[in-house]
């Protein structure tokens, strides 16, 4: 979800001291599930209007852009392969 922007709804809780944790950030990236049933239907509700659903789309792309390097990643596999020979 994070690589193609989309805010997700989660229990924080599990994910925050995880590899996601880095672009899961309440209200910012995600809205978590770790309050009550009808606070998290409001915060469903505000986070649905456009404007701010676009800012949250935004945020999640962005926060997956700084946690995920591609080319360091491929830098990293063309060493470890080139040394398997």
């Amino acid at each position: 979800w994070g690589m193609t922007g989309r805010p997700v709804i989660i229990n924080y809780d599990t994910y925050k001291n995880q590899l996601a944790g880095q672009f899961l950030i309440p209200d910012v990236t995600c809205i978590p599930l770790s309050v009550s049933i009808d606070e998290t239907i409001e915060r469903i509700r505000y986070f649905s209007e456009p404007e701010r659903h676009k800012q949250m789309c935004l945020a999640m792309r962005g926060a997956w852009e700084q946690a995920v390097n591609y080319e360091s990643e491929g830098q990293q596999l063309k060493e470890f392969f080139a040394n398997l020979l």
